[in-house]
């Protein structure tokens, strides 16, 4: 490299220098070495120097390259650092000086590569009448960039130095191309011409600029063309990619409802398994149960309860006996009872807890009372079915408030099934007494004191099967 100093402040061209300075550490590697001899190849083939000079040839890796390829080349450099690196069998062909100080022989070709731009401007003027004083061949390059670096003190635009070699008598070879050592690389040769043939010869190297620079623009308008063309596809495509993907969501979501009603018709048919299985087993046991001695011997029970309805109950009552022959599986007493009230008011208390009370109250509307909540749905399900569930109100009221909150002498029959352990006989029956009208009867299921209870009490009695039936 070669330097001057500027304000008394000379730049160090030093190892720190060529491994952070240069673009990429400056060393003797693949890259360099490769970079190095595609020039020197260009040189050999374009120009055909006999004798190169490398003004400011760092390392000698174009000097090398050349001397390897059969030219007398030579190199100079004010670094001490970079002149130590170089090739041993180079070394006795460069030496240490500034491009500045006047050379001791002429050359075919001198090769200034990023040289200029390190000298102060008017170093740069004496390197410039040096190169051309000894050499009319010049391979020249200076960088029109890189202003922040620290050792560049004169970096100009290509036309400057084109105008300085012209001052020189040195004008471009136009049919050089140099973009292998760098982009504004030139040859510049020391011509004797008519001016005609020089504004001949660029105006041929303006011309075929021209003609590129239109055929680049007419590319770069099918460029946009096309760049156009295919942001409006990607637009298409981006809004057909967002119709798809909601799409997608709404398939998603519509599965997600399948999958849940697939579950929620699963657990129904679970339900429905579960249900069904329980009826199965439900018939089987009343199968079993119609099979045992009970059953068979508990007859005279229910043929007595069936006198007792037939007292409360209109023979020819259509309705009667439709709501006596239909209980759909529900608690007997649930059907018989709907029975009933379709036609007269009927107290039906009962140890279990199935407990019934049914209340009229007045003759176009019965007013019914339930002790167990689950009873008196399945009680409107029966009402319903037969047609009367306008005409009867249900309310829960527990066994003890019935038999003390029901009015006197409201039923025409009172139905008892004692629980010895909670009530005396002669308390229910006296309390029953109390809620029956005068025509009413009290029907008693179980066994007990009720027969002498009843005669005490001025009582007709009369034993029907499992029930004992007393009236007034």
């Amino acid at each position: 490299m070669a330097s001057g100093a500027e304000d008394g402040v000379e730049p160090r061209y030093d190892a720190y220098y060529f491994a952070h300075s240069c673009g990429r550490p400056y060393i003797r590697d693949e890259e360099w070495l490769t970079f190095f001899a595609r020039i020197a190849d260009l040189i050999c083939n374009e120009i055909q120097p006999r004798s190169v000079l490398d003004a400011g040839c760092a390392m000698g890796f174009l000097v090398e390259a050349l001397r390897d390829r059969g030219v007398d080349a030579y190199g100079l450099d004010i670094s001490d650092y970079a002149l130590e690196q170089v090739r041993e069998d180079v070394k006795p062909y460069v030496w240490r000086a500034s491009i500045t100080e006047p050379l001791t022989r002429n050359y075919d070709l001198i090769v200034a590569i990023e040289v200029l731009e390190h000298l102060a401007a008017d170093d740069g003027e004496r390197a410039l009448d040096n190169i051309c004083e000894h050499a009319g061949d010049v391979v020249f390059s200076s960088s029109p960039l890189d202003l922040a670096e620290t050792t560049h003190r004169n970096v100009q635009p290509p036309e400057h130095w084109a105008a300085q070699f012209a001052r020189r008598g040195f004008l471009r070879d136009l049919d050089f191309v140099g973009t292998t050592i760098t982009p504004w690389a030139v040859r510049v040769c020391r011509r004797q011409e008519p001016i005609s043939r020089t504004v001949g010869g660029y105006e041929r190297r303006l011309w075929s600029a021209e003609l590129e620079r239109n055929e680049i623009r007419k590319k770069a308008a099918k460029l946009e063309r096309r760049v156009a063309a295919m942001e409006r596809e990607i637009q298409s495509a981006s809004s057909e990619r967002k119709r798809l993907s909601r799409m997608a969501e709404d398939e998603r979501v519509r599965r997600r409802a399948l999958l849940g009603r697939i579950d929620d018709l699963k657990l129904e048919i679970s339900h429905l398994a579960g249900a069904l299985r329980g009826a199965r087993e439900a018939e089987a046991r009343l199968e079993a149960l119609e099979q045992t001695k009970t059953f068979r011997y508990t007859a005279w029970a229910r043929l007595a309860w069936a006198r007792v309805r037939k007292r409360l109950w209109v023979k020819d009552d259509p309705r009667g006996s439709a709501v006596m022959s239909q209980s759909h599986g529900l608690p007997s007493e649930v059907g018989e009872l709907a029975g009933l009230l379709a036609r007269k008011r009927v107290a039906h208390f009962g140890r279990t807890s199935r407990t019934v009370v049914a209340v009229a109250t007045a003759a176009s509307r019965t007013q019914a009372v339930v002790s167990d909540p689950a009873l008196a749905t399945d009680l409107l399900d029966q009402l319903e079915y037969h047609g009367i569930r306008d005409t009867v109100d249900i309310h829960v009221l527990s066994y003890d408030d019935a038999l003390r909150q029901l009015p006197p002498c409201t039923f025409d029959a009172v139905v008892i099934e004692p629980d010895p352990e909670r009530e005396d006989v002669a308390s229910l029956v006296d309390r029953s007494l109390r809620l029956l009208s005068p025509t009413g009867l009290v029907a008693w299921l179980g066994d007990g004191e009720f027969r002498a209870v009843a005669a005490e009490r001025g009582l007709q009695v009369e034993d029907q099967g499992a029930a004992t039936v007393a009236w007034r």
